[in-house]
């Protein structure tokens, strides 16, 4: 998302690899990430993206809105089929624990201290 803010644009995994170098995350060996590994989150995270702008309105997306913005934003799954409802609710839950781990804390219940 940083990298998104600063150049306005979605890096390459060649680009993010480099990028995440700079900010001191390094693979084994302390060796920039591979760009082959960080491909593979590329596709989660557009949906994320578009399943984290429903969820600032309601708590629980419907699904095929999601999918619909998929499609409309040319986001598509391997060998460009349509990202589909199923492939959606397969990530729900890692969504919804990545919403609650970066969405503002106003968003969190708060806890008292006796």
């Amino acid at each position: 998302m940083a990298y998104q803010t600063e150049h306005k644009t979605e890096p390459t995994a060649e680009q993010l690899s480099a990028y995440l170098a700079t900010q001191g995350l390094h693979g084994r060996g302390k060796q920039p990430l591979s760009p082959s590994n960080l491909r593979r989150h590329f596709l989660p995270w557009r949906i994320y993206t578009i399943w984290a702008k429903h969820r600032q309105n309601t708590d629980n997306p419907r699904i095929q809105d999601v999918a619909r913005d998929c499609a409309s934003r040319n986001i598509t799954g391997q060998y460009n089929r349509p990202i589909t409802t199923d492939y959606i609710t397969t990530h729900t839950t890692d969504f919804q624990r990545r919403w609650q781990a970066i969405s503002p804390t106003l968003d969190r219940p708060t806890s008292t201290q006796p």
